[in-house]
């Protein structure tokens, strides 16, 4: 297992450093691309300097890494694969497979690709060291991804999300996908049923005892790439609703899926799990992939995550299919200066913690600060803030790209020109910054990078007319007030309401987005 696992990861780096040739889990299959020369870019490219974006040819998805340039160009390499031979197409198969696996089939799989990754620590660490270089993410930020992966793939944490998001007093989540479930409930008979018994319409107990079970589904997940753990999200979904499923990996993370792919097969090619599942990439928004896995009844179950273009171009073109839409969102702090005791310096620690998360453009983290106070408080609230995302700059340095550095400096002449600004760094080498505003801010023109704007408020009750179901995370200090603002942050369409600083709590079989997703899932059947 473990060798073939490593030689699978060998094969990913090409001799000449320019090619990462990464594969693709086909229904247990893994399948490297074929073509080895990316096309070469236009003369209009060269002549600006452009990098020439994703590009295909007949076999293979070519995706240019960031900070190259067109002459010498460094290139992911994935196969194009017919998405034809990603549809799953037999019920009676699915019943056959995986409807019949029990909660331990699922627990021991997925405690085998977790050993998997333990045995193949240092080949896992390169891959880590790879996925690095490719400059999509914070170096250290992704190694610290990976070196948690073998945590993550828990067993005992899957079956307990499982638990919580299928189950109910009376039976655990995962007895209705072993089986049918016995409903302790009283059945009553139908207007029909009562008729033909005597003629009349009077009330009537069913002599059967209802039963009920959540079937695996065929689903299709569409990821985002703008955090490490979300198509990590999706896989662990589909795994725990023992589900076919294709999913298809964002640009930015397909070394982790192509990782995925070669632990499922190195463990075992042949079982259910691995064999109905394919993890794969294609360019967003090409037609001739997508109009084929979203027609009518091509898949049960569509999840999608990204932008709001690609969420609604993606939804309205699979009108029947249930969709699960994972918006794009943002958080928000509440900060109350007044209390007796109150530590800019802690409390600016505390809430940098939230703000930072994936580098701030993951859903939960926040980007505008609503603190409580006189001008004297806000001030100094902004000046410990900016000392802690200099603290940030220092233990994970993330130099700004030249379009970030553009808006920001757009946002200093338009939108936030009256605002006062601390910034850490300067020029080309501006890292982090805090702009104190008095008046409103459109929070669609943030940049996401590592900027807080501070918005004054009179009185904490005052943040819900600044809340909508845009904001995912609401983090407050002090804690106290999440008892009297929780329901109306609720009300308002904000998924969580937490203590600041712990935006990024987690636990097994956690609400997502308003919903349980796993339960959304599975195809809940009477009998």
């Amino acid at each position: 297992m473990s060798s073939e696992f490593a030689s699978t990861l060998e094969r990913m780096v090409g001799k000449s450093g320019k090619l990462l040739r990464l594969p693709a889990l086909v229904k247990g299959d893994l399948e490297f691309p074929t073509a080895a020369t990316p096309p070469a870019p236009s003369d209009e490219q060269r002549g600006f300097g452009e990098d020439p974006g994703v590009t295909q040819t007949e076999g293979a998805w070519f995706i240019p890494l960031s900070g190259t340039s067109s002459d010498s160009m460094s290139w992911q390499v994935l196969p194009r694969i017919a998405p034809e031979r990603l549809l799953y197409t037999d019920p009676r198969a699915l019943a056959r497979d995986l409807a019949q696996l029990t909660s331990q089939d699922v627990a021991a799989y997925v405690g085998g690709l977790r050993d998997v990754l333990i045995q193949n620590r240092a080949a896992v660490e390169e891959v880590s060291r790879i996925q690095a270089a490719t400059g999509f993410f914070e170096p250290a930020l992704l190694q610290m991804f990976f070196a948690m992966l073998p945590a993550l793939l828990d067993p005992d944490g899957l079956l307990e999300a499982v638990d919580r998001e299928l189950g109910n007093s009376d039976s655990r989540g995962r007895d209705f996908l072993d089986g049918w479930v016995a409903v302790p409930a009283k059945a009553h008979a139908g207007l029909m049923a009562r008729m033909s018994a005597d003629g009349s319409a009077a009330a009537t107990l069913m002599e059967s005892r209802p039963v009920a079970r959540a079937m695996p589904t065929r689903q299709l997940h569409i990821t985002a790439g703008n955090a490490p753990v979300v198509p990590f999200v999706s896989f662990m979904r589909a795994l725990g609703t023992r589900s076919a499923c294709v999913i298809k990996s964002p640009a930015e993370l397909a070394t982790l899926m192509s990782l995925m792919g070669a632990a499922m097969v190195a463990l075992d090619a042949g079982h259910p799990l691995t064999r109905y599942t394919s993890l794969v990439y294609w360019k967003g928004g090409d037609r001739s992939t997508e109009d084929v896995l979203l027609a009518p009844q091509a898949f049960d179950r569509l999840v999608v995550w990204g932008s709001p273009e690609t969420v609604n171009s993606l939804a309205s073109r699979a009108a029947g299919t249930k969709s699960i839409l994972l918006n794009p969102r943002y958080g928000l702090s509440l900060i109350d200066t007044r209390p007796a005791g109150f530590d800019p310096t802690e409390v600016a620690r505390l809430a940098s913690i939230d703000t930072v998360i994936a580098n701030q453009q993951a859903c939960t983290a926040s980007l505008v600060h609503y603190v409580v106070g006189d001008d004297t408080a806000v001030d100094r609230y902004c000046e410990a803030l900016q000392a802690a995302l200099q603290r940030w700059d220092e233990l994970l340095p993330t130099p700004l790209p030249r379009s970030t550095l553009g808006q920001l400096r757009m946002l200093r002449r338009t939108a936030l020109r009256r605002a006062r600004w601390y910034v850490n760094g300067s020029g080309s080498n501006m890292r982090s910054a805090v702009a104190r505003a008095d008046e409103p801010f459109d929070v669609s023109q943030h940049p996401m990078a590592r900027l807080v704007v501070v918005r004054p408020l009179a009185q904490p009750e005052d943040v819900v007319d600044f809340l909508t179901p845009a904001v995912s995370n609401l983090g407050i200090y002090p804690a106290e007030l999440n008892t009297s603002l929780r329901d109306a942050a609720a009300a308002c369409g904000v998924s969580n309401v937490l203590p600041l600083g712990e935006g990024e709590r987690a636990y097994a079989g956690m609400p997502h987005d308003g919903m349980r997703v796993m339960s959304e899932l599975v195809n809940w059947v009477n009998g």
